[in-house]
């Protein structure tokens, strides 16, 4: 499914215009030339209202509502699987933190910076694993 850039507000406007030509009877009548526009309209405006939602009860909305709305599988997605493309989304970047840190393991000479790094390879490792778990 092909990512939605929609504006709130371009959407609330546009309904806003449909309401307003019905009720001044500039609407054809034929809703099902419309609908299609209407469904993708309201479609949107709904997930992005459940993605709000969602990211509302997170420590970081901003980053939450980002990665949700740059995935395209949140386009058709209710609450439960938000979360579960959250979880998804969470684990890969483990992955990808877990990766860099053996990169840095096999680059660092210092005794003091391995052992940091070995705890931050265990915690993510750990982390990573958990939410494999929990999909």
């Amino acid at each position: 499914m092909p990512k939605l850039n929609v504006n709130l507000n371009s959407i609330r406007t546009t309904l806003v215009t449909l309401k307003n030509k019905v009720t001044k009877n500039e609407f054809d009548g034929n809703i099902s030339n419309h609908f299609p526009y209407i469904s993708l309209l309201c479609g949107s405006y709904l997930t992005m209202e459940i993605i709000g939602d969602v990211c509302q009860k997170t420590d970081d909305n901003n980053l939450c509502v980002k990665s949700l709305r740059a995935d395209p599988r949140s386009a058709s997605a209710d609450k439960k699987c938000l979360a579960r493309i959250m979880v998804q989304l969470s684990q890969a970047k483990a992955s990808d933190i877990l990766n860099q840190i053996d990169v840095l393991l096999k680059q660092t000479k210092e005794p003091i910076l391995k052992q940091c790094l070995e705890v931050c390879r265990d915690t993510y490792d750990m982390t990573a694993f958990r939410y494999s778990n929990s999909i």
